[in-house]
């Protein structure tokens, strides 16, 4: 039987970030010492504004491939690239530890960028600007999509990135910024994966109309999140906005990738994820939810996990990161 776990995600996630606002400033993107197998603190300067995030390299392995210009590499090797966008309150590095994506990266070769959202002394208000939400950027009406475009292309003046392998990533108020990227910017992406978030609409729950217009072109899209969430509601909500459901969310997603309306289900990993698979969606495209049963809105790390379970109960030995990159594999733009 699952145990229960009082997680102070938040504490995990935003005192990396609160640390790092209160020393140092980090070097600019241009001159900051990249080095494959590590995390760089570094910064680029977007409207006005100075944009902090994290760049994990993946370490280079006995065959030598790694991120061309930054060490031993085979020539003109480019590596994918995956984007990490924190919830609010939190940072880049604390989002690095939390879900464990450097990990992964370094165990199958692509590079992770784990943007800062802008907030107020040391970090405080620390947020995107999209949906419902929060904080500095909000306030001020800061266009995050437009700053996660330009930090795109800013790393790809030094790091020899795949253009047909990028890949997106947003956890709680950071998967709210990725649909609205998943609408805005969606020929940057080749697939996207959204943790514990909705997206906003109007009209009613019973039939919402999203905000953002759908991904054109279509994008690859995996839904993730408790049904048990405490904090964004599984099954939707209405107040100022509406938040959908997760099953209406995959439908938006499918009916922009032109798959079949009624998904395959599967309950996998001993009957704590329900997996629904949308068939026929446009050629390379594809669409899925999960549902995890028995967590909470932690990012469902394998560490967090088996902090709270022991081996044979609920959702021990899945790890969201892992896979969501088994998802993004075989993705390309």
């Amino acid at each position: 039987m699952w145990r229960r776990c009082f997680h102070l995600a938040w504490l995990t996630v935003a005192l990396p970030g609160w640390a790092l606002a209160a020393g140092c400033a980090p070097a600019p993107f241009a001159q900051a010492p990249l080095s494959p197998g590590t995390t760089t603190w570094t910064a680029f300067e977007h409207r006005g504004e100075t944009r902090t995030f994290a760049l994990h390299l993946p370490g280079v392995g006995p065959s030598g491939v790694g991120p061309t210009g930054v060490g031993p590499t085979k020539a003109g090797t480019a590596v994918p690239l995956v984007v990490v966008l924190h919830g609010a309150g939190s940072s880049g590095r604390g989002m690095e530890s939390a879900t464990g994506w450097s990990k992964v990266a370094d165990r199958e070769g692509f590079a992770v960028v784990y943007p800062d959202g802008l907030g107020g002394l040391l970090g405080l208000g620390r947020a995107w600007n999209h949906g419902d939400c929060c904080g500095y950027s909000t306030l001020f009406g800061i266009d995050d999509v437009a700053m996660v475009d330009a930090l795109i292309l800013t790393l790809s003046t030094r790091v020899e990135i795949d253009p047909r392998r990028r890949y997106l990533v947003g956890y709680s108020n950071g998967g709210t910024l990725a649909h609205g990227l998943a609408s805005r910017s969606s020929d940057l992406f080749a697939a996207a994966a959204i943790y514990a978030a909705s997206a906003p609409a109007t009209g009613s729950l019973e039939a919402p109309v999203m905000v953002d217009a759908p991904p054109n072109p279509g994008l690859s899209v995996m839904l993730v999140m408790s049904e048990q969430d405490p904090r964004i509601p599984y099954y939707g909500s209405e107040g100022r906005i509406v938040s959908p459901s997760q099953r209406q969310l995959a439908q938006f997603y499918a009916g922009a990738a032109g798959c079949r309306r009624h998904p395959y289900v599967e309950r996998v990993f001993d009957g704590a994820i329900d997996r629904r698979r949308f068939s026929g969606c446009d050629e390379g495209l594809d669409v899925e939810q999960l549902t995890l049963w028995g967590w909470d809105h932690t990012w469902p790390s394998r560490d967090a996990i088996r902090s709270c379970r022991a081996p044979g109960e609920q959702l021990y030995g899945f790890d969201a990161a892992s896979e969501m990159w088994t998802f993004f594999s075989d993705k390309r733009r």
